[in-house]
């Protein structure tokens, strides 16, 4: 923030006054001209004054850090409240690695039942193909019956074969009585049974 980088500035100008630190003015030039380079470019107009004093204190900066860097032995130490809570971090780890592992299983049940979902309308099916499978077998059974059915037509013919009985057992009584007839009954009976007296 603000306040953190105006402690910064402050604390490497004084380093940078007390160890002698000065930025060299090519640099400044360098980083200058390219600046001008590109407001040219772009058709802006700046304040050469103010960014030739930010260029400045940036490079001041950078040589401060680098002199600290090869000449001190620094420990860092968090001191605001913004400052780098391990402890915070490996609670905050462990928290989300916990909650991923909570929400696994339910991914897992619900790619389990999906396919069961999927299994449910095919059984739903095979009843109906029972049920249809039921009515072609009767057809099947009618048609046996039907079969069958010509079976009784054997009937009629042995009724036909047995309709003679009763004129044989005529002839038998005309027989009888024929014997006990007169000449002229014989003779009208026989011109009866040959079929004279039906023309």
């Amino acid at each position: 923030d603000i306040v953190n980088d105006f402690k910064v500035s402050m604390a490497t100008d004084e380093i940078a006054r007390l160890e002698g630190i000065d930025v060299p003015g090519y640099q400044v030039e360098e980083q200058l001209e390219a600046v001008r380079n590109e407001a040219s470019q772009s058709g802006e107009e700046f304040d050469e004054a103010q960014i030739k004093s930010r260029i400045e204190a940036t490079l001041q900066r950078q040589l401060v850090m680098d002199f600290l860097a090869e000449n001190s032995e620094l420990q860092i130490e968090f001191t605001n409240e913004h400052e780098f809570n391990e402890e915070l971090m490996e609670e905050l780890a462990q928290s989300t690695i916990k909650a991923a592992e909570e929400r696994t299983p339910e991914v897992i049940d619900a790619v389990v039942e999906e396919p069961e979902a999927a299994v449910e309308p095919e059984a739903a099916e095979e009843p109906e193909a029972e049920s249809v499978a039921e009515p072609v077998a009767e057809p099947v059974a009618e048609k046996v019956e039907e079969e069958a059915a010509p079976e009784p037509v054997a009937e009629p013919a042995a009724e036909k074969e047995e309709e003679p009985e009763p004129e044989a057992v005529e002839e038998k009584e005309e027989e009888v009585d024929f014997a006990s007839m007169t000449l002229e009954e014989k003779a009208y009976y026989s011109l009866k049974n040959a079929g004279a007296l039906d023309k």
